[in-house]
């Protein structure tokens, strides 16, 4: 806009020409049940995450001793969180159905389907599935240069668990994504897994949207 100085008056005229440009984007409706899913799900992997921490810490006999309590007390926590996870998709028709269709997809499992069930999937397009995750290619040109396309942002609680069921499916696996994922390889491509990440992510998304399961034929 061309103004250098910075004030609250300022501020609030630009943030008006914000509003009034931006236009009206109807307002999203919250999942409350969708929402307690997800911290239940952040919740666990952070419990996770720190007993593999502590687990790893190379330590003397006697401090390795002094984190035993911790690790028990994270063991339970865990198997209280899987139950109360369990709990709470048994409670819900629709996401006892929704789980299960994802987890006919190779390499999701029953913590990987509910990472990913983020509430947008099955209602975005594919391109939207992609960059919601994170592993959607984005440009880096400026003027004469071209950089690399490189992927950024996105949920990553979600782009964690599709990193591992795409790592089993596509290097471990037989299917339609370890086949992609050695074209890719034989073809030099460096970003060979992320670009099965992102071919699995749209084809669970267009999976959700047609209630569909998933089908090993090529797309």
């Amino acid at each position: 806009m061309g103004q250098r100085a910075k004030t609250d008056v300022i501020d609030a005229a630009l943030i008006a020409l914000f509003t009034a440009q931006l236009g009206d984007t109807p307002a999203k409706q919250v999942d409350h049940e969708q929402e307690a899913l997800a911290d239940l799900v952040r919740l666990r992997r952070l419990l996770v995450d720190k007993r593999a921490d502590l687990e790893k810490a190379r330590l003397p006999a006697d401090a390795a001793a002094l984190v035993d309590p911790a690790l028990e007390a994270l063991r339970t926590a865990i198997t209280a969180v899987n139950a109360r996870l369990e709990q709470t998709v048994q409670a819900n028709q629709t996401v006892v159905s929704t789980v299960r269709a994802l987890q006919s997809a190779p390499g999701v499992g029953p913590t990987t389907a509910l990472a990913v069930l983020v509430p947008e999937l099955g209602r975005i397009s594919g391109a939207q599935a992609a960059a919601l995750l994170g592993v959607a290619p984005y440009p880096d040109d400026s003027g004469q240069r071209h950089g690399k396309r490189q992927i950024s942002g996105g949920r990553d609680d979600a782009r964690r668990a599709l990193y591992m069921a795409t790592l089993t499916a596509a290097c471990r696996g037989s299917g339609v994504l370890a086949r992609f994922y050695a074209r890719l390889i034989a073809a030099g491509k460096p970003v060979a897994l992320i670009a099965c990440m992102r071919k699995l992510i749209v084809r669970l998304n267009a999976m959700l949207a047609h209630n569909q399961t998933w089908s090993d034929q090529p797309t």
